[in-house]
């Protein structure tokens, strides 16, 4: 018996599932997406977008949440349409299909295409569809006029296996509950669904399913679902029959693509704002995208990915990160080194949004920090770096990077084992340091090496210089060095550079430190007895 949902129905489902609408992200904009497809891993997925979005490829190896054009010897231009894609395991290779020009095959993830030679195909054609079944270990291709075709080489070469002159869909899938044997499907406009049992030698009709079949998919115990226009149907005998369980009720509108996720809840995207799932096979409820939903695609345990009219919504599935917090420097901080070390808070997980089907073993990952200048945004950032190994919650920042006496933001984000990136800490804002230097009346810099070498230029003044920038000023010890050294050197050089023997003296006094500069903790401590020793001369010299 056909399950109708009425207008009324759909929009009290829409009312009570306003509050999961939150939970959706959009990761993509300003482009449609016709088809979505995933590898098995869980995380690898594929974005096909319209004739009129050049690239018309993206991928994704991070289950939906970052995307990249994959084009590498696929054809451009305006108007091309990528249609449909497989995957045959043993191999690792990816088929796809371009109407008008042909199949396409990679042999390394989807980053780089080439032509296969598929002798026979009628490649002019629309090509709508494509599988691979691994029971026969070949791949089907689909037309929108001229069959179904069958490939046992890997795309070389192709045989015409009859079927109907439309193949809209095809599906790959066990023929019982063994999996022993498999069985082919085609969603085709005229004659409903077809069955082969042979491979794709001879076809038969199926009972009860409609026509202008778009898409068919698995389902939980062991139920095949399949979309025909307005109508939803189900098949509980591999196929064999169909029922319609549910009818879409507002005018014009029509079901688009099918998808399930491994774990017991079936997806259907409508062309509508608005997707329909079902963890029963025969109960339907709505949830609200807010743009026409042209496609959908469940990744097992990771996340439910809408393809629409404008972009890529995903929500998560799975256990994700918990948003960490910035910890040093702390917001509003000032005086900070040049150099800081970034501290985030410890790795935690979040509440899932539903009931995570994946949840054991979470661990930190990778985390990503990001800089930027106060007067400044995300888009332009001073440092973007992502980090997998060592201490994942804090991060050294390099020398040189940041400037003194400079306003910044900082932020930081976690990634799990699964893949999941947390939510973007809150930015904190710090100032750096004031630059620990003190202008002499003629405008150079005055420095008791200075004196004792004769030049600022000098290779013995310019060591001094770069240990007190990347040493000194890190640590707190060192600051208060620098502080004192800045208050009473200037009339220390001026009183060593007019004496000679004094200028001979410092130098022997300072080549220690020069020749251990890359012993920090020794010089460091050298500087400190030398500061204690200047001290007591200018004591001797005041009073005396």
């Amino acid at each position: 018996m056909k399950r109708l949902i009425s207008a009324a129905m759909l929009c009290a489902l829409a009312v009570s599932s306003a509050g999961l609408c939150q939970t959706w992200q959009k990761v993509i904009s300003g482009t449609q997406v016709f088809n979505l497809f995933a590898l098995p891993d869980g995380r690898t997925v594929f974005a096909i977008l319209s004739e009129s979005s050049e690239p018309y490829l993206l991928k994704s190896t991070d289950a939906g949440q970052t995307w990249q054009a994959k084009t590498s010897g696929l054809p451009g231009g305006t108007g091309r349409r990528y249609e449909s894609m497989a995957y045959e395991p043993y191999s690792g290779t990816l088929y796809l299909t371009v109407s008008g020009v042909g199949l396409f095959r990679s042999s390394d993830g989807g980053e780089t295409w080439q032509l296969c030679p598929a002798m026979n195909l009628p490649s002019s054609e629309w090509l709508p569809s494509l599988v691979y079944d691994p029971w026969s270990d070949a791949i089907f291709v689909g037309t929108g006029g001229a069959g179904i075709w069958k490939s046992s080489d890997g795309g070389n070469h192709f045989q015409y296996k009859s079927g109907d002159q439309y193949a809209y869909s095809l599906y790959a899938g066990p023929a019982d509950a063994s999996g022993l044997t498999g069985i082919l499907l085609a969603g085709t406009y005229y004659r409903n669904i077809i069955r082969s049992t042979d491979h794709g030698e001879t076809w038969e009709n199926t009972q009860g399913s409609g026509y202008w079949v778009t898409s068919i998919c698995a389902g939980m115990n062991g139920h095949l679902f399949a979309i025909s226009d307005d109508w939803l149907f189900r098949s509980t005998d591999y196929g064999l029959t169909w029922e319609g369980v549910v009818r879409y009720p507002a005018a014009g509108g029509v079901f688009a693509r099918l998808s399930y996720d491994g774990a017991g809840t079936v997806y259907a995207s409508t062309c509508r704002t608005h997707i329909l799932y079902t963890t029963n096979g025969t109960d339907w409820s709505q949830e609200e995208i807010g743009e026409d939903t042209w496609s959908v695609c469940a990744l097992p345990g990771r996340a439910v990915l809408v393809g629409t009219n404008n972009g890529i919504f995903r929500r998560s599935i799975a256990q994700r990160p918990g948003k960490p917090a910035c910890v040093s420097p702390a917001d509003g901080a000032t005086g900070v080194p040049i150099a800081p070390v970034l501290q985030g808070s410890e790795f935690h997980l979040a509440p899932p949004t539903r009931t995570p089907s994946a949840t054991n073993g979470v661990a930190h990952l990778a985390s990503q920090w990001q800089i930027r200048l106060a007067s400044g945004t995300y888009d332009d950032v001073v440092l973007d770096t992502t980090v997998d190994t060592g201490d994942l919650t804090s991060y050294q920042v390099p020398d040189g990077l940041l400037q003194y006496a400079t306003g910044y933001f900082w932020r930081v984000r976690y990634q799990a084992s699964n893949y999941e990136w947390s939510e973007w800490s809150d930015e904190a804002s710090f100032t750096t340091e004031e630059e620990p230097l003190v202008p002499t009346s003629d405008g150079r810099f005055c420095f008791v090496a200075t004196a004792a070498f004769g030049s600022p230029d000098d290779r013995h003044t310019e060591t001094f210089r770069r240990f007190r920038d990347r040493v000194l000023v890190s640590t707190t010890i060192g600051r208060n060095f620098t502080a004192f050294y800045y208050r009473h050197s200037p009339s220390l050089a001026s009183f060593i550079a007019g004496r000679p023997p004094l200028r001979s003296l410092a130098r022997i006094a300072l080549l220690p430190a020069y020749f251990a500069s890359r012993n920090a903790l020794f010089v460091l401590l050298f500087l400190c007895a030398a500061a204690t020793g200047a001290r007591a001369a200018l004591a001797r010299r005041a009073t005396g």
